[in-house]
């Protein structure tokens, strides 16, 4: 039986206060030690960013290479949710996205959620977390009167965010508000002598490519010192513990201190196989968040925001100016990258030296991951998008238990995050709350018992994009809806770098099918909210337009007067044709991709003008205004008026979220009446005509 959020709270509520779970009720009496653990957990580190995982022959990783050898390194584990914040709380709660509610960044994790946090401080354990937290921001969901997610809503202030123990941790450092004060009593935090401030977030002032903070101060020395201390202090302690470090890099700015920067040559670092891939067979929201200018050239606005956090060739470089990412670019970026991914190696061999010397390495389980992965360059894109590619959604997983986990085993069964809450409870002797969707990994990481599972699951559950992906052996399949695009298939036999998309192709049509198929019936076991939603879709083909007719009596809109023309299904919906005095205005349910729809199409009865300024909105520029505007003709057969108008070619239209469109008709001669008149008989909006 499949529960919704809703449900599982509730459940889980009931359940505890019939058990009795208070602090410390869960402590196991039979006099034996329960083991302690230690969690390391970076972001946006690349599995291959792990030389154990033998992927990469540059990158140097030696601590991170003792632990896999002391330990069981996973090959195959994937994110169950993307990006940060879902995929912190599946890591924390145990659930998939659509069971916990942290579907988007920036949502706060409901604090009725039993977490590794609650758990094992309800069993006895002393916990700490100490770092970037990222689910205490002032969001909540909204849902609609079938359970789905319908937006988000701020709720009343103050907000925890990063600065105050939550998910039920007893100890807690922030790098918010503890770094900041370490910074400022040794006269860093203004580290230029200005009025530039280290702030939260990124955590340094940069320059050059590198941060000016000296390595000695760096949020992550800062970290393991912290966490070192708080180990030697643990030892002395009778109580285990739980800490969990979480680590911020190496997440963008890609900007270690010095001299971490320089540590990589950028003409020695490999650049990714699909690299030139040109996405020509993608998805449109993969385009998108290739971000192409009007030339197809990539990351222009992502980067324009970060400039200056990564070393360029000149420091005046200006990307509007830029045709084109060079590979010496790449190079820079990637060789910084893996500065920072060795900078916080070292780091973590500082908190992995005090655990040892402290006497409890024999006594602690520890667990290092990431909560996802970086691109680095594949596909020609760094940092992260919401795509499914390898290098985003398999991730490090490295678990050591001395004498119970046989040391440099390797697991290839197919894992996930959702996993490492179970196994985590069950060593320390702790309940598993009822409904968490993770399974033990006891039996795999003991005795290599093999798991019965033949595929990984992950999902980008978005308040917009959805994208929900099964990979098994062979294959990999996106399903991708909201709005309906192209799905993908990839081979990974013949395609490893998932470059050649085989949706689509009538070859490939059986494999497709059962592939959709196990994705709606894994959406259906873990009771996703989009699942009559995705049943629908999984089986139309891509959308190429959004048409209304408007003479059809199945058609629903809704005027307003003041807000416009609203297309979709909604409580006032009226049938039929619609009056529509003065300027039209065409709202959204749901802002649309500019890129799917770059043909627009509006037919009236009669109208006033032989021409029509066409405006737009977008999600980034909510205002009517001049640039976003492109003056038509108006074609007429007499009976009909059309507005056509094909806005591909326009930069301000281009890699756009549509929220609205408006029609101002310009007279012709003074004494016409200004504005529409008449019924209007269709609103198409799509690709253009072959």
């Amino acid at each position: 039986m499949s529960l919704n959020r809703r449900e599982f709270v509730g459940r889980v509520a009931t359940g505890l206060a019939a058990a009795g779970l208070a602090a410390g009720a869960g402590a196991q009496d039979d006099g034996a030690r329960r083991p302690n653990i230690l969690w390391i957990m970076t972001d946006q580190q690349q599995l291959a960013a792990i030389a154990a995982y033998g992927l990469d022959p540059v990158i140097q990783t030696p601590n991170l290479d003792r632990l896999a050898s002391q330990g069981m390194r996973m090959e195959r584990h994937y994110t169950s949710g993307f990006p940060c914040s879902p995929s912190r709380a599946s890591l924390l709660t145990g659930l998939n996205p659509q069971t916990h509610g942290v579907i988007v960044n920036d949502i706060r994790l409901d604090p009725e959620l039993p977490t590794l946090g609650t758990e094992l401080s309800a069993a006895g354990y002393r916990t700490g977390w100490m770092g970037k937290w990222h689910l205490g921001g002032p969001w909540r969901l909204v849902y609609d009167d079938d359970g789905v997610p319908a937006g988000r809503e701020r709720m009343e202030g103050p907000h925890p965010f990063e600065n105050e123990p939550q998910g039920g941790f007893q100890d807690w450092v922030s790098m918010h508000t503890d770094y900041i004060e370490y910074l400022r009593e040794h006269g860093l935090e203004t580290p230029l002598g200005g009025e530039e401030r280290v702030r939260g977030g990124d955590h340094t002032v940069i320059r050059d490519g590198h941060s000016v903070i000296p390595e000695e101060h760096f949020v992550t020395s800062y970290q393991a010192r912290v966490a070192a201390e708080y180990l030697r202090q643990r030892a002395r302690e009778d109580e285990p513990f739980g800490l969990f470090v979480s680590i911020h890099g190496p997440h963008r700015p890609m900007t270690p201190p010095e001299p971490w920067d320089r540590m990589y040559d950028p003409a020695e670092v490999p650049l990714p196989a699909s690299i030139d891939d040109d996405l020509s067979d993608a998805p449109r929201h993969t385009h998108q968040d290739f971000v192409w200018n009007m030339s197809g050239h990539p990351l222009r606005d992502k980067l324009k925001r970060l400039k200056g956090s990564i070393v360029y060739p000149r420091e005046t470089w200006d990307l509007l100016d830029r045709p084109e990412w060079t590979e010496q670019e790449y190079r820079e970026i990637i060789a910084h990258y893996y500065g920072f991914v060795s900078y916080i190696d070292s780091q973590v061999g500082v908190i992995l030296d005090a655990l040892e010397e402290s006497g409890q390495a024999d006594d602690t389980i520890v667990v290092f991951t990431s909560d996802h992965g970086d691109l680095t360059g594949a596909h020609g894109m760094i940092f992260k998008a919401m795509v499914m590619y390898e290098e985003l959604i398999r991730v490090p997983l490295i678990v050591r238990y001395p004498g119970v986990v046989p040391a440099g085993s390797v697991c290839t069964d197919y894992t996930h995050s959702i996993d490492l809450m179970p196994t985590l409870l069950e060593w320390a002797g702790a309940p598993v709350p009822a409904g968490v969707e993770g399974e033990s990994l006891r039996g795999v990481l003991e005795d290599g018992q093999a798991l019965d599972r033949d595929a990984a699951f992950s999902s980008f559950p978005a308040l917009g994009i959805q994208t929900r992906m099964i990979r098994t052996d062979r294959w990999k399949y996106c399903l991708n809806w909201r709005p309906r695009q192209v799905d993908e298939l990839y081979d990974l036999e013949s395609d490893p770098h998932e470059t050649v998309n085989l949706a689509g192709d009538p070859e490939y049509e059986a494999i497709a099918d059962e592939l959709r198929g196990r994705i709606l019936q894994w959406m259906e076991s873990i009771g996703d909210p989009w699942l009559e939603e995705a049943r629908v879709q999984a089986f139309l083909p891509p959308l190429r337009a959004i048409e209304f007719d408007f003479t059809d009596p199945a058609v629903e809109v809704y005027w307003n007067q003041e807000r416009g023309l609203h297309l979709g299904s909604t409580p006032e919906g009226l049938a039929g044709a619609i009056e529509c005095p003065g300027y039209l205005w065409v709202t959204f349910d749901q802002a649309v991709e500019a890129d799917d729809y770059p043909r627009l199409e509006i037919a009236m009865s009669a109208t006033a003008g032989d021409r029509a300024q066409v405006y737009w909105t977008t999600q980034a520029s909510p205002a009517w205004d001049e640039p976003k505007s492109v003056l038509v003709p108006i074609e007429s057969d007499g009976e009909v008026h059309r507005y056509v108008v094909d806005l591909s070619g326009h930069e301000l239209w281009a890699g756009q979220r549509i929220t609205g469109l408006r029609l101002n008709p310009v007279r012709r001669r003074p004494e016409e009446p200004e504005g529409l008149a008449g019924e209007v008989v269709l609103v198409r909006i799509g690709a253009a005509e072959e």
